[in-house]
């Protein structure tokens, strides 16, 4: 064993940026192929490192997506909660709260402007969608407590729905924001019309706008 972990030791690249190097290919390739499509070969190949770097980095692909997931994506859940625990402090002083605003403290975060709007979306939808059981546990482990607190604030602002009801109108209504963030591209050229570009306070201001309709039905 202790052989095995010399050799990789001395197969690794510990330039400056090679780890950094290692995960936008990894994210790149990830979102182009999805989990089980995407080996550690690839990526190596992809970042112009060799796989003993990999291995020492992020031990495996599990560990790699994990890290790739929580360093990207950290910051957004973090504004996510930080906007949804703000929500819920009001209702339960009493005070009044729109469902548009418990929508925009989900949504905003999650579509940044610039070039970070692009690199990050795809991973974002694929944490969602992709049917890995790795990606499947990593979504619940990063996305759970905030995922509960928006579920309970949408319910309580809207009582009266059944609970079927609710279930699948919640349901439908997110899963427009998965699609703006990983399918809009495909969508677009699936219907032959190209996509236009759109400020991204008007994007979101879209995409609540398609959620809070498809939640009160």
């Amino acid at each position: 064993m202790q052989g095995t972990l010399d050799l990789v030791k001395s197969t690794v690249d510990e330039r400056p940026g090679t780890r950094k190097r290692a995960l936008a290919a990894a994210e790149a390739l990830f979102v182009a192929h999805g989990y089980d499509g995407t080996s550690l070969r690839a990526i190596a190949g992809a970042a112009k490192v060799n796989l003993g770097s990999l291995v020492y980095y992020f031990e495996t692909k599990d560990g790699l997506f994990r890290c790739l997931c929580e360093e990207r994506l950290s910051g957004i859940i973090a504004a996510q909660a930080d906007g949804l625990q703000a929500c819920s402090r009001r209702l339960d002083a009493g005070e009044p709260v729109a469902l548009e605003e418990v929508v925009r403290a989900l949504i905003a975060p999650s579509l940044p402007d610039g070039d970070a709007r692009m690199e990050l979306r795809g991973l974002y939808a694929l944490v969602f969608t992709d049917p890995s059981e790795v990606v499947v546990t990593v979504g619940k482990e990063l996305f759970a407590d905030t995922s509960r607190l928006l579920y309970r604030l949408v319910r309580r602002l809207l009582p009266d729905l059944d609970s079927a009801e609710f279930h699948w109108r919640y349901v439908g209504a997110l899963g427009a924001l998965i699609v703006t963030q990983g399918f809009a591209e495909r969508m677009s050229a699936a219907m032959g019309a190209p996509q236009p570009e759109i400020p991204i306070e008007r994007l979101i201001d879209i995409v609540i706008g398609v959620v809070v309709r498809g939640l009160r039905g």
